[in-house]
């Protein structure tokens, strides 16, 4: 049997295993579940809860002859305004109680609120009047309605944006480097806490001792890891289809060419990612004994993480080609975090990406092998055993 076999059948048995189980079809369900029911509510719920608000004025007889224009105005600035006939009394405040109305037109100059003045209702108002009156006053002036017109015509102001268009882009990429970097760091804590407690479980339990009676412990690590990255990327996948879905379902977003390479750096940041930490996460995993022991037990590993997390998003966005920016972009343990959003900032050139991807390649390795000597020296152990420990018990 080739070496690689039993890598395969491992990992064929962890993908199968945790697909037929209820809490991975449930959360993978749930996920693609929120993300296309939360594209939808952000189409559909605006449409049905920010009704257009209904505005009611009253009008007395004396500014009937206002009604069309009032009618006309609000069209053109798009209110809803309800023109309601009311007969004139002493007490203006009941009778808008009574009618429920937000203003009275009693005289076609003058116009009642109950409390506080509606700027709106008074504009359009002002506008009716104004538009009411332009008749009249061009005639006495000798003027046609047009010229009248032209005379009050508004000048033509050239508008700029302060902001050029490519940095605004800059922005939206910033924002998609933002996001990735948290859910790289939510994937790799999740699926690595996988590998973790299948790890202190196996051992715990002991079944680990009947799978290394047929398969030797490196090929039982590798497989685990890679059966849980495969699991991985069938659960992002998903999601990433839902979305891709509801965007062209629900939204009409195009991304930009710059923000669709930075998902594909993402993307692979994400692998180099899960495949260097999950290994680390078994490596420690085997030193406990206990399914009570994995919090303890993943703090060494969980510390470069989340270092690099808060690094990338508060101090990478402001200085993404600082020395500091650059040696973390570098470093793989930290790389997977940094990097996009680097790349996001403005930062990282084309040949410090691959430097970093070259790293990480060659950290994976290293950590592979070294969390292979670790698992073998620890993972028949009944007692938690240190990494050095573990190390040299391997090596002996």
């Amino acid at each position: 049997m080739s070496r690689w076999r039993p890598v395969w059948l491992v990992a064929r048995r962890e993908i199968l295993t945790r697909l037929r189980t209820r809490s991975y079809q449930l959360s993978t369900a749930a996920v693609v579940l929120l993300v296309i029911g939360g594209m939808a509510a952000g189409q559909w719920l605006p449409d049905l809860f920010d009704e257009d608000p209904e505005q009611r004025m009253g009008v007395v007889s004396a500014a009937v002859p206002l009604k069309d224009k009032l009618r006309e105005v609000a069209a053109a600035f798009g209110e809803n305004v309800v023109l309601v006939d009311v007969t004139p009394g002493d007490d203006l405040a009941k009778t808008m109680e009574r009618e429920d109305l937000d203003a009275i037109l009693v005289e076609p100059d003058r116009l009642v609120f109950e409390a506080a003045v509606d700027a709106t209702l008074h504009a359009i108002v002002v506008q009716a009047a104004f538009e009411a009156a332009l008749p009249e006053r061009a005639t006495s002036l000798g003027l046609s309605v047009e010229e009248a017109r032209k005379l009050i015509e508004p000048v033509a102001i050239r508008v700029e944006l302060a902001v050029p268009e490519d940095e605004d882009e800059d922005d939206d990429l910033w924002g998609v480097g933002s996001v990735a970097t948290v859910v790289l760091l939510m994937a790799m804590s999740l699926y690595g806490q996988w590998v973790l407690v299948g790890v202190i479980e196996e051992k715990s339990n002991r079944v680990v001792e009947v799978l290394l009676a047929v398969v030797r412990p490196w090929q039982l690590l590798t497989g685990k890891v890679l059966g849980i990255l495969g699991l991985a990327i069938i659960q992002i996948g998903a999601t990433l289809s839902a979305l891709a879905v509801s965007l062209v379902v629900f939204e009409d977003v195009t991304l930009p060419e710059v923000a669709v390479t930075a998902i594909a750096m993402a993307v692979l940041w994400l692998v180099l990612g899960l495949l260097l930490y999950n290994f680390m996460y078994a490596a420690v995993g085997a030193t406990a004994t206990r399914p009570e022991d994995a919090s303890s037990a993943m703090a060494p590993v969980l510390a470069p993480m989340m270092m690099a997390y808060f690094v990338a998003l508060i101090y990478v966005p402001e200085n993404p080609d600082a020395l500091a920016s650059r040696a973390l972009s570098l470093f793989p343990l930290t790389a997977p975090l940094v990097m996009p959003v680097r790349i996001a900032s403005g930062g990282g050139s084309a040949i410090e990406v691959i430097l970093a991807v070259g790293g990480m390649i060659a950290a994976t390795v290293g950590v592979i092998w070294l969390a292979s000597h670790i698992y073998t020296g620890a993972i028949l152990q009944t007692q938690r055993i240190g990494l050095l420990a573990a190390f040299r018990r391997s090596r002996a």
